[in-house]
């Protein structure tokens, strides 16, 4: 059978959008199918299955989304290049090179389109967009999904807040890679301290919701027995946050878990809408660390709630300066509690199973 993905984003880039099809990609190949890659990531080892196609330079539009650079250069390509798969997978976001999905209903009838959405596009709460960007975005989506055989999406409240019959929808999660959290080593190095309690944020801070210096305002108190690590890009909308924590920088998916392995608690900001979801508080309990939620809406019910329900050490709390400083005093080390025996449900090989059975 003869698979092609196509995204945006793809290894080398180190964001979180890159794992995903990465590792379809990866365990397709090995179940012996004939997978390929298209991605706008450019390549630094050339590999006959996965081609770049550079997008073209950004222009101004109504719909901010790298996908609108993406599509004509695609469109392009596959004017040269054979297209008889079976099933071509798009991802996003970003979401606007979804148009090119037309191409294949077109040209090629018998092939099966799969869309996934690991964000919503057009009614996404998180980004204040006016009703006309709204009405536009709601046009393109309808036009993508009209063209898809099934759509994929990361939990039943995205799922929700897109233009699709739920019968035609299937819910993968993204989950830890069992293949590196299951044999990865703790991490060794000066930057951990065993006498105090350690907490992890892995990840880019997002302006606009889950202010980040809040927390960092609280744990300053308590420098004599609690240190805060970061794992990600450094923030200039929070330079600040840089006096107080320990910076370890971007690290690949293996580096930041041998980090988080050796830490106590895993940090979360949300602002605390229904769908938002994150990879990380996969990562966080197959470390078997205790999860801080800090919502800006306080302790609501939603995707997170959903994941997590199952998992006995998960706090919420409020991102509110006087809840967090009194929740950090009153913190004590952290009590080893033996992970829950299902935890490999949370991994990345059980939403790949998912994807199996749309594609056999």
């Amino acid at each position: 059978m003869k698979i092609l993905i196509i995204a945006y984003y793809y290894p080398p880039y180190r964001g979180v959008g890159a794992i995903r099809p990465a590792y379809w990609h990866q365990r397709l190949m090995l179940d012996g199918f004939d997978s390929y890659v298209i991605t706008a990531t450019k390549q630094e080892v050339k590999e006959k299955k996965i081609i770049y196609v550079e997008p073209i330079s950004r222009k101004r539009a109504l719909i901010k989304d790298q996908g609108t650079n993406w599509s004509a250069p695609l469109i392009q390509f596959f004017k040269h290049f054979d297209v008889s798969f079976d099933f071509v997978l798009f991802t996003g976001g970003p979401f606007m090179h979804f148009s090119v999905a037309s191409m294949f209903r077109r040209q090629y009838p018998s092939t099966k389109i799969i869309l996934d959405f690991r964000d919503p596009f057009a009614q996404n709460p998180r980004f204040k967009n006016s009703w006309l960007k709204i009405r536009v975005k709601r046009f393109y989506e309808k036009r993508f999904i009209k063209n898809a055989d099934e759509i994929v999406t990361v939990n039943r409240y995205c799922a929700s807040l897109i233009d699709v019959n739920p019968d035609k929808c299937t819910i993968i999660d993204n989950g830890f890679d069992e293949r590196i959290v299951y044999t990865s080593k703790k991490y060794k190095g000066p930057l951990i301290d065993d006498g105090k309690i350690n907490f992890v944020y892995a990840g880019n801070f997002a302006q606009g919701y889950g202010d980040p210096t809040i927390f960092i305002n609280a744990i300053s108190r308590f420098s004599d027995r609690m240190k805060f690590h970061h794992l990600g890009n450094e923030s200039h909308n929070f330079s600040s946050i840089y006096k107080t924590a320990i910076k370890h920088g971007m690290k690949s998916y293996a580096e930041a878990i041998s980090i988080m392995k050796v830490c106590d608690v895993g940090l979360i900001f949300t602002s605390g809408l229904p769908y938002e979801s994150t990879t990380k508080v996969f990562d966080y309990m197959a470390c078997n660390l205790d999860i801080l939620i800090i919502s800006d809406l306080g302790n609501t019910k939603g995707a997170l709630h959903k994941i997590t329900e199952a998992y006995p050490k998960v706090t919420w709390i409020e991102n509110d300066l006087n809840s967090l400083v009194d929740y950090l005093r009153a913190r004590k080390n952290r009590d080893i509690i033996s992970l829950p025996t299902d935890i490999h449900q949370f991994s990345r090989d059980a939403g790949y199973k998912k994807l199996l059975k749309l594609i056999e």
